[in-house]
């Protein structure tokens, strides 16, 4: 990249103008060390005609997410603040920027952040100019190569889901939502270790009062009838389930972003079972503190216990593909 950006330099400067650091960068970045398809894109860029090139200028070239983006972007993961991540991504699209693009750039980028987390820091400031590889280094502080890992891969998922959804940036912002609450859950888990020990010696009595207590409540507590639980139709379920909606959306701001895609599948033996067409969709809902916050709202609409189980299911066009190669006994490839 290094050697890319100084051959750029010695073209501009054969063309007598000036061209802004971060824009060689850009063009580098985006030609991915191809000489030839960094040299095509910097003479676009130059028939612009402007003496003077910065990335604003660059920009009616250059693809329309830059480097200044995804850092912004990735500072916010990286601080857990999940409601500016999505307002950026919403703000994205506003603005007309490629989703698939800001996507690939998003992972180019943490993957150099990954490599600089493991020792690369000096190929790390080799890649970026000064000002870049500053705020990088300043963002790295915030993640572990675990976290960068995780992101890396939810983003890809992300990525592969953009043209599937109507709503474009859904698996961005769904994908967003998973990184901050895992940040978030991790880091009271850490705060908290020296106190279960303390409850432990100094309240024993009282959890067995407890747990005395809820025996008591169980066996006075009146059994669900055989009537009562007749109640609970699939039909039922699938005419009231904009209640579930509601209610889920009144407490919890990220849900009904998953939910608004799930297919209600069956109700069997007390389990309700809801499918989706991303496994990472199945996976949220299937984490602990998500399924417990789903379960409470449908027991709760419905006057008994349902437990809640997702399933990850394949596209109608996916299942025709896979029944041609199961068929034939061919393969996708590509």
């Amino acid at each position: 990249t290094v050697d890319l950006i100084k051959r750029l330099k010695g073209l501009v400067k054969k063309e007598e103008v000036e061209v802004d650091d971060a824009v060689l960068s850009e063009v580098a970045r985006h030609s991915e060390g191809c000489l030839r398809d960094a040299e095509s894109m910097m003479g676009q860029i130059l028939a612009i005609g402007e003496k003077k090139i910065g990335i604003d200028e660059a920009s009616l070239v250059l693809p329309t997410t830059n480097i200044n983006f995804v850092i912004d972007f990735i500072d916010a993961v990286g601080r857990s603040d999940a409601s500016e991540a999505v307002r950026m991504i919403n703000k994205f699209v506003d603005e007309g920027v490629d989703l698939g693009h800001f996507a690939e750039d998003t992972v180019s980028v943490l993957r150099s952040m990954l490599f600089a987390s493991l020792g690369g820091l000096d190929q790390f400031r080799q890649e970026y100019d000064a000002d870049i590889s500053k705020r990088l280094e300043q963002s790295l502080q915030n993640f572990t190569s675990a976290k960068l890992s995780e992101a890396i891969n939810l983003l890809l998922d992300a990525r592969r889901g953009l043209r599937l959804e109507k709503i474009p940036q859904l698996p961005l912002e769904l994908a967003v939502v998973e990184l901050t609450n895992n940040q978030k859950t991790r880091q009271p888990e850490n705060q908290i270790t020296a106190e279960p020990a303390e409850e432990k010696e100094t309240s024993p009595p009282k959890v067995q009062a407890k747990e005395e207590d809820l025996r008591v409540a169980k066996n006075n507590q009146a059994p669900i009838t055989n009537d009562q639980k007749s109640d609970v139709s699939l039909d039922n379920i699938k005419s009231r389930w904009n209640e579930v909606f509601e209610l889920i959306a009144q407490s919890n701001g990220s849900l009904p972003l998953i939910l608004q895609s799930t297919e209600i599948l069956s109700l069997e033996s007390g389990t309700l079972e809801l499918g989706f067409q991303f496994a990472f969709h199945a996976d949220m809902i299937n984490n602990q503190k998500n399924n417990v916050k789903i379960t409470e709202v449908v027991s709760e609409v419905f006057g008994s216990k349902i437990l809640i189980k997702a399933v990850h299911r394949a596209s109608a066009k996916d299942e025709v593909v896979a029944d041609l190669m199961a068929e034939f006994g061919g393969k996708v490839v590509g």
